[in-house]
Parts: structure tokens; sequence; C-alpha cells
């Protein structure tokens, strides 16, 4: 079976491929964002005939054809096939390039969606690929045009690992579909078998644990500490350099002030040429810059925040982080919050308030929180009547306890409601989205529906909760799994259980 692979990064991850290869016979046709060994290969396997891609050049519009074919162009019908993500794609490609929304003007943004959407389809076509494998979600400029045309044009089967950790625990699940992340391969051929108790003791006492307000899921708390505070831009830039250079010999050191090719934009310069791209002092200077962005909003937010009247009927609205690939995945048309909080608003019941609770990283140091929220979109919030801002900080176990309802673009809150009898007003989809319990909306009219649902009393069944548990452990892994530091690098046997878990779910998606 011929095989595109996408972004395994590191050695470790790369051995899952030479592991597909020597156990099932999954043949790399192209393989991008993956180490390649000192002698040519990934774990012996042999890549003569095989594309190498390099995904950060081709985010910096470097797309070599020499290699595969001369450029085999898009054309309308592929374009309509995709149209329905088209913005999404646009989107990402201003949150992971374009740092100040100016640089990457809407023409230019089109433009490189057609070129990078060329590449794919050249390398599609010379390849002939069975199957299309990411080691992550499909969520970069240059990997999710790649799902898009695979997917949703040449209809070629598609698997990633959900880097979510499903139930606030470290399972995880091999899925083949972003706009529908609770499918899991096989959650419809899975969830009428008559192996699942939903009366399971063990799952009964999984879920109490979820709902125990004591324990934040570590990949919260983690993250919390790692990214919260910032260290001095002058400690930072050395910590980049050392190793890589001698700082006392200057030629070598000032080489990487010059620019090295990064793939976020520097200025308002055509995207393809090499000097429109940061250079490393302006990456340290930008960020550093960001930093003080996000101090400065969090002082605007507390200046508008409330204490909320628990006692008053209302709505938690758990604000998502963003920019961040769940929300613009996961989030639709809805990743626009704005638009979600007015649906929501006038939606509302009268005597209803909404307390708007935004996400903590948006104001971290090490965060982007202030390149998607300005004082501006606070000043939208107030705006609304029925809504009211509330510390970042206050306790969300509180606010869903004592709410009529939480909504959610999407992220762990939804999880954490819907396992504490708390119905979920959902505007995204995500992996608990199958769960009864938590309802997605899509119109106007679905909003009111489901909020006359939830004042006449609906709340979630424990037995639903534990019966959607008990489908996730038939087909998730444990696997713990770090996308911050510190890493955790497993070992070659670790990547042969990957190994294990991709054909296993690409048999169960058959």
């Amino acid at each position: 079976m011929k095989v595109i692979y996408h972004s395994f990064s590191h050695k470790h991850k790369s051995e899952i491929i030479s592991s597909l290869h020597s156990k099932y016979n999954w043949e790399p046709v192209c393989v991008a964002g993956s180490t390649i060994d000192a002698d040519g290969t990934i774990g012996g396997v042999e890549l003569d005939d095989c594309i190498i891609s390099n995904p950060y050049k081709l985010r910096r519009a470097e797309f070599n054809y020499d290699e595969i074919t001369p450029p085999l162009p898009v054309d309308a019908s592929i374009l309509e096939a995709l149209s329905p993500y088209e913005g999404i794609f646009l989107d990402l490609l201003g949150t992971f390039q374009d740092n100040m929304g100016w640089e990457f003007s809407y023409a230019e943004r089109k433009d490189f969606y057609i070129d990078i959407l060329t590449y794919w389809n050249t390398v599609i076509n010379a390849t002939g690929p069975d199957l299309i494998v990411f080691y992550t979600w499909p969520h970069t400029p240059s990997c999710y045009p790649l799902y898009l045309i695979a997917k949703h044009y040449y209809k070629i089967d598609i698997l990633f690992i959900d880097p979510a950790p499903l139930l606030g625990l470290d399972y995880h699940v091999i899925s083949n579909s972003i706009e529908n992340l609770s499918n899991f391969s096989s959650y419809n051929n899975i969830q009428d078998n008559n192996f699942i108790n939903p009366t399971n003791e063990n799952v009964s006492l999984l879920v109490n644990d979820m709902a125990n307000d004591n324990l934040e899921p570590d990949h919260i708390t983690g993250e919390y500490d790692t990214f919260k505070h910032s260290k001095p831009i002058l400690r930072r830039f050395y910590n980049y350099l050392k190793g890589k250079t001698n700082l006392v010999n200057i030629s070598k050191a000032y080489k990487h002030f010059q620019n090295l090719n990064f793939d976020r934009k520097a200025n308002k310069k055509p995207y393809f040429m090499p000097n429109s791209r940061m250079n490393l002092l302006q990456k340290f200077i930008f960020f550093e810059k960001l930093k003080f962005k996000n101090r400065s909003l969090k002082k605007y937010y507390n200046s508008k925040i409330v204490m909320p009247d628990l006692n008053v009927p209302f709505i938690y609205f758990s604000a998502p982080y963003q920019p961040e690939a769940t929300s613009y995945l996961g989030g639709g048309y809805y990743e626009n919050v704005i638009l979600a909080l007015k649906v929501l608003s006038y939606s509302c019941p009268k005597d209803w308030v909404i307390y708007y609770k935004e996400h903590p990283s948006s104001f971290f140091d090490n965060f982007r929180g202030s390149l998607k929220r300005n004082n501006r979109f606070y000043e939208q919030i107030n705006e609304l009547q029925n809504i009211e801002m509330v510390s970042s900080d206050f306790n969300q176990f509180t606010l869903i306890k004592k709410s009529k309802a939480v909504a959610v673009i999407c992220g762990s809150t939804a999880w954490q409601s819907v396992v504490r009898g708390k119905p979920v007003i959902s505007f995204g989809q995500s992996w608990y989205s199958g769960c009864k319990g938590i309802m997605q909306v899509s119109s106007l009219k679905d909003v009111k529906d489901t909020l006359s649902l939830i004042n006449s009393g609906y709340t979630p069944e424990r037995k639903d909760v534990n019966h959607y548990v008990s489908v996730i452990k038939q087909v998730a892994f444990k696997f713990k799994e770090h996308y911050y530091p510190p890493f955790i690098v497993y070992d070659k046997i670790r990547a042969e259980e990957i190994a294990d878990e991709f054909y296993k779910a690409f048999i169960r998606s058959r």
C-alpha cells in the first residue's frame, strides 16, 4: 500500500514509518517533515523513489518540482469541492504566518492557497497514494491543504492521531476526519456492540474521578506552568544561540541575525520573496512585544469584569484560547467568538445572564492571545446587554455547578461539564461531540430549541456519559504525549505500538 506521511518530525516518530513498512508493507511514497537517517533511509526503509518534502519550505512558497513532475494545476472542480474549507485555510495561514494580520493580503492568501494545493495535487498524481497518514491533526498551512485535497476531492483514506487527551486523561484515538472528531474511525461500528457495558463498575468509578473538582487534568496544569511567564529576551536569545555557535565568534553569531527564512511574514513584500520573512532578531522582538500586549490586555479585561451573582439563572460561556488549531478546525463558522456570543445573547431567556470567562492562557507571556483579542473585542461583548465578563481566574467548577448550562465553542470544559451532569451548548465539535448531553448547535433555531429544553429541566444522564466513556475505552490507547516541554521521547517498542494502532484504525475504518 502506498502512503504519504506528514509531520513525523522526530526520529522516534519516524520509526513508526519504518515499523508500518516492515510489519504491514505500507510503502512511503512521500514523506513531509520527517527525520531522515544519515544513510538516507528511515530506519532502513529505502527512499530512492520517495518524494522528500520540507513543510517549512512549503510555507515559504519554496516549491521544488525537480524531483516530481511539472506542476499539475488545480482547476475549478477542485476549488469547488474544497470551497467549504477555503476560509479555514485563509485563517490558518494568518494565524501561523501573518503576525499583524496585514502582511498577507487577502489576494496573496488566495494565491498561496492555490500554489500549495497545486503542489499537493502534483504529488498525489505522481505517487498515487492509497492512504495519507498524519502524526497529529492536519492543521498547518502545509498539511491542511494536503488533507483537504486528498479527503474531499480524491477521496483518499486519512488517518491521524488526535492529540487531545480524551477524558482528560492520556487516552488517544486514531481519527480520519477533522470535520467529525468524535468519529474515532470506528465509533459507528462499535457503539451498538453487545460488549459495551455502561454500568461497568470501573467505568463508573472513572467518571466519578473525572467529576472531582480537585483534580485538574495534567495537560492543563503542566501547560500553565510552562507558558504563564516568559524569560527575559536576552536570556531567551542566548539559550537559542547556545550550542549553535560560539558567541565569541562574531561572524558566526552575526549570521543568526540574518534572514533565516522563518515562515512568519515580516512585511508586506510578496510572500514568495525570501526577504518577506522574519529573521531571528525580528522574531524575538515580535514575541517580546506580544508578551507586553498580553499583559496590557489582561489589565483592560480585568477593568471590565464583575463578580458573578451565582443565585440568578445564568449560562457559563467558557471562551476558547485563540489562536489555536482546535478553534479553527473544531469551531467552524463559530471560530468567530463574537458571532457565537451574539447568537447566544439573542436566543437567551430574558431573565438569564451569560457569564463570559476568558481563557486564562489568552494572557500568558508565552502565548499569542493578543493576536485574537483586543480592547475592541471586549467592548463588543460589553455592548451585548445580557452578557457580563468575569475574572479569567474565577473557579470554573463553581460556574459549571451553579449554571443552568455551559456554552462552548470547543474545549475541555464541555467534557468537564457533562460529567458533572450539566447540559452543554456546543457551537463547535470535538472528540466529545458524540456524547448525549453535549448538544451541538448551528442555527438560531438550534440554540433556541436547546435553551427551551434546558429551561424545561433537562440534564444529562450519567448512564449516557458512562456509555460514551465505555466506547472510547474500546478504541483508545494509553499514550502520554507531550507537545510542550518537557517532551517525552518513546523508544522503538513504543513506536511499534503506535504503528499497530494506525494499522488497527485503518482496518476498522474499512
